[in-house]
C-alpha cells in the first residue's frame, strides 16, 4: 500500500511539473537577404548601404512576443547607426552589449515563414579582407540552460532557437563576408531537418 501511494505521488508530481516547450524546429541565423537564404556576403568595398539580417524561421504558432541572442561581429565589419528591430509593437531591448538583444515586444507579432528580427547596416573598408564572420551566440544572461538563443512565444513559453549552420570551418551560426572557401547550401542544425530529407 505504501509503495502504491509513493508511485501515485511520483506520477502526480511528474505529470504536473511544467516542462518548457521545445524548439519545434525553430531556427535563427544571420543572412544577407530577408528570406534567410544567403549566409555569404560579398559587398562592394567602401560602401555603407549594405544590410545583413537576423532571421527567425519556423516560429511556433507563427507569433512572437520577444527574443534574445547576441552577435560576435568581426571588427573589420563596421556597422552604422542603431540596428533596427523589424517587428511591430513597442520593442524594448535590455541587452547590455551593442549587439546583444534581450527584447520584449509588448505585443504578439506575426512571424509566419522567415521573419526578420533585426536589420543591420554595414560596410567593409579594408581591401583584401577575407573570412569576416558574424556569429550567432546566446545572450548573457540567457533564459535557457544550456545557453542558446531563443524567443518568447505568445503562449507565454520560452522556446529555444536552433542555430543555423552553414560552413563548419567558420563554426555554427556564423555568416561570412568575403568567404575564401565556403560554398555549401544552408543547413539547419536540428534532427528534424535531417529526418525530413529521408
Amino acid at each position: 500500500m505504501l509503495i502504491r501511494s509513493l508511485v501515485l505521488v511520483v506520477l502526480v508530481l511528474v505529470c504536473f511539473v511544467p516542462v518548457p516547450a521545445g524548439a519545434g524546429g525553430s531556427t535563427i541565423g544571420v543572412f544577407f537577404d530577408e528570406g534567410g537564404n544567403l549566409p555569404l556576403g560579398d559587398p562592394p568595398l567602401f560602401t555603407i548601404d549594405n544590410q545583413f539580417y537576423v532571421v527567425g524561421s519556423s516560429i511556433q504558432d507563427e507569433q512572437i512576443a520577444g527574443f534574445e541572442f547576441d552577435l560576435l561581429i568581426d571588427p573589420t565589419i563596421l556597422t552604422f547607426g542603431t540596428p533596427t528591430i523589424r517587428l511591430p509593437g513597442t520593442p524594448i531591448n535590455v541587452g547590455d552589449g551593442p549587439n546583444e538583444f534581450i527584447v520584449g515586444l509588448g505585443t504578439c507579432a506575426p512571424a509566419a515563414g522567415p521573419t526578420v528580427l533585426v536589420e543591420y547596416q554595414y560596410g567593409v573598408f579594408t581591401p583584401g579582407a577575407a573570412d569576416l564572420t558574424i556569429c550567432m551566440i546566446a545572450a548573457t544572461p540567457s533564459s535557457f540552460v544550456p545557453s542558446v538563443p531563443g524567443y518568447l512565444g505568445c503562449d507565454s513559453n520560452l522556446h529555444p532557437f536552433g542555430v543555423q549552420s552553414f560552413c563548419n570551418s567558420y563554426g555554427d551560426g556564423c555568416a561570412v563576408v568575403y568567404s575564401s572557401g565556403c560554398w555549401v547550401l544552408v543547413q539547419q542544425s536540428s534532427w528534424g531537418s535531417v529526418k525530413a530529407r529521408f
